[in-house]
């Protein structure tokens, strides 16, 4: 008789407030949600269950665990399906100057080596997005793990770039400091903006890099997590960048080749 009063109070219930009331009160739609926005946390408008930022995580994966690498194919064109050795050619391209190579490094936990795999002045070997979109309008970040071979007889840079004339990126040339990173920017040809930091570079010592680009023009730059260099609203031209990083020989009078390491680049952007 228990049991059949108990039956009796659930049917009553469920009559009472069906299912669909408690579905709306759980509704992930009618909740404040928060959503990380690449430095913190904010609310996410109603509706949108998805995360507030567009995030591109590469870290480099590979098929094969080799140490002597694969090669990221060249050129800036987009490949076809015959040709595909590894998920990154789908997105990065490849620019050689003097027989550099670019290649992924061990399978799964790989990394990408920018080598100028010669010696010879103005040697080079570049990585880049092969296409520039990611526009500032969006609010875009890149942060990249990379670390340097040499401090001599070298140029480095990783960042945001569309050609010589508009560029936002990092930078190191012994030229102009002979240990410490250099911010860079340009804009439309109007000559480059070089700033010295007081980060000291160490040769086989990852360093975490990161630029953020403001739909204001306005620019930060980090090294591990530290905010080392902040640029004004209108500072930066309102065009579409992309990823690129680079390894140059400087002169013929040494011998050693010029590599560029990257653990992994995160990419993020407003929707």
């Amino acid at each position: 008789m228990r049991h059949i009063r108990i039956m009796a109070l659930l049917i009553m219930l469920i009559v009472l407030f069906p299912l669909s009331a408690f579905a709306q009160k759980t509704n992930i739609q009618e909740t404040n949600l928060l959503g990380w926005n690449g430095n913190t946390w904010q609310k996410v408008a109603k509706g949108n269950i998805l995360h507030s930022k567009m995030v591109y995580m590469e870290d480099f994966l590979c098929y094969s665990n080799t140490t002597t690498g694969v090669a990221i194919l060249a050129g800036a064109s987009a490949p076809d399906n015959s040709n595909i050795l590894t998920p990154v050619d789908w997105y990065w391209g490849t620019t050689l100057v003097g027989g550099g190579t670019v290649k992924i490094i061990a399978g799964v936990n790989g990394t990408a080596v920018i080598d100028t795999a010669h010696a010879a002045q103005n040697d080079a070997a570049t990585l880049s997005w092969r296409e520039a979109l990611f526009d500032i309008s969006n609010n875009p970040s890149i942060e990249a793990r990379v670390k340097i071979n040499s401090l001599t007889n070298c140029t480095f840079e990783g960042g945001w770039y569309v050609d010589g004339n508009d560029e936002c990126l990092f930078r190191f040339n012994p030229a102009v400091s002979a240990t410490k990173f250099l911010t860079v920017y340009e804009n439309n040809n109007g000559g480059e903006q070089v700033y010295t930091t007081a980060t000291t570079a160490t040769t086989d010592t990852y360093v975490t890099l990161k630029i953020e680009l403001f739909s204001t023009g306005a620019a930060k730059f980090w090294i591990n997590g530290v905010l080392i260099k902040s640029y004004a609203a209108s500072t930066i031209k309102d065009v579409a960048f992309k990823p690129r990083f680079y390894a140059k020989v400087a002169d013929a009078g040494h011998a050693a080749t010029k590599t560029l390491t990257i653990d992994y680049v995160r990419i993020t952007q407003d929707r």
